[in-house]
């Protein structure tokens, strides 16, 4: 079963909404919990072990203040890595440097480490609307191995996937009411993608063609700490951007 790469913002049905300033509400918390505790994560999910998505980046980000935040991302060759806009500028906090960790199931401690050579964001991105959520980091060159791979990018005829199983890959948390920093270990959940229009009734103008919907039934989907991670069948759909409680 192959993918496509529809959009870069996944509307997962559960945890708290987010708009702008990810890193204040989301990301610096995270990493201060589980710089000290390596646990967190996502909601409803299982622990990811080490191979099982070679192609999972972990984001560790200086901010500009000095304030480590976090991230995910996704290898998409030997020297770019693919995550959301708002992970390096959120409309408040701008990133200053970013460490790619890759090849291990946790963020602060073992695998390969990059840092960025560049980040670039979509050139119409809007931290505020979270419109064309997207950036590219080039990393130095990283060799492929069990640990490590590149994830294929989708064709071209995919018009949609309503109603398929993807999944969600991240660091966060693993029910909406736990704690951030309870668990930082790689992990991943099987959400169905939604329609647009089932998903626009609920969410209105924010959902656009550019926006890809999950439905976080029985309390699955993406938490804070999923941001920028993949949404992923056999190959790279989307990155999670923001979820909602309802």
């Amino acid at each position: 079963m192959k993918v496509v790469l529809l959009c870069v913002c996944v509307v997962g049905l559960v945890c708290q909404a987010l708009a702008a300033q990810y890193h204040e509400r989301v990301g610096i918390p995270m990493a201060k919990k589980i710089g000290l505790q390596e646990s967190m994560r996502i909601a409803g999910g299982l622990a990811s072990y080490k191979g099982e998505h070679p192609y999972f980046a972990g984001l560790i980000i200086t901010l500009k203040t000095g304030i480590t935040s976090i991230c995910g991302g996704t290898l998409l060759s030997h020297y770019h890595v693919v995550t959301i806009g708002q992970c390096w500028y959120d409309g408040e906090n701008e990133g200053r440097a970013i460490q790619v960790v890759l090849g291990t199931a946790t963020l602060f401690t073992g695998g390969t480490r990059k840092y960025a050579e560049r980040v670039t964001l979509h050139e119409e991105f809007d931290p505020y609307t979270l419109t064309n959520d997207i950036a590219i980091v080039q990393i130095p060159y990283v060799s492929y191995s069990t640990y490590i791979l590149s994830i294929d990018l989708p064709v071209a005829y995919f018009s949609s996937l309503a109603g398929y199983k993807a999944e969600i890959i991240g660091y966060g948390k693993t029910s909406p009411d736990a704690t951030l920093g309870e668990n930082s270990s790689l992990n991943d959940v099987y959400v169905t993608v939604m329609n647009n229009t089932e998903c626009g009734q609920i969410y209105g103008d924010v959902v656009t063609s550019a926006i890809m919907c999950t439905s976080g039934a029985n309390g699955k989907g993406a938490c804070g700490g999923d941001y920028g991670g993949p949404l992923v069948l056999r190959r790279f759909v989307g990155a999670s951007a923001y979820t909602s409680l309802n």
